[in-house]
């Protein structure tokens, strides 16, 4: 399975979008989308990938990747809450979606009462 194939089958995996992926790499959507249609992707941005989507090193490429970028972690750096994270903001746009929602119902009531 190419680096592409391998991200997009874990990101799916896991319910998260292109752009969520591309927020969490600080890249573009459609560097991602690429990445995933071609399978080319930088060394470094695969390998943060590998973190974020919480995948261990299959291949010999992979394997090194890890211990070529290891050492540049943030020791504060933890993906583990991904999930939870990404579950509390979803929750959180959709509370939001209904307050404008019932915002947009109390501004409709009013201006048919201003008639």
């Amino acid at each position: 399975m190419n680096r592409g194939a391998r991200i997009k089958t874990r990101r799916e995996e896991l319910g998260i979008s292109q752009s969520e992926l591309a927020r969490l790499l600080g890249k573009t959507r459609s560097l991602v989308s690429f990445a995933e249609k071609t399978g080319k992707v930088n060394d470094l941005t695969y390998y943060d990938a590998l973190r974020i989507l919480e995948l261990s090193p299959e291949t010999e490429d992979e394997q090194f990747l890890v211990k070529r970028f290891q050492h540049f972690e943030e020791p504060a750096a933890n993906y583990s809450n991904l999930n939870k994270e990404l579950e509390f903001l979803r929750r959180e746009n959709e509370t939001l979606r209904e307050l404008v929602t019932l915002q947009k119902s109390v501004i409709e009531m009013l201006r048919k009462s201003s008639r």
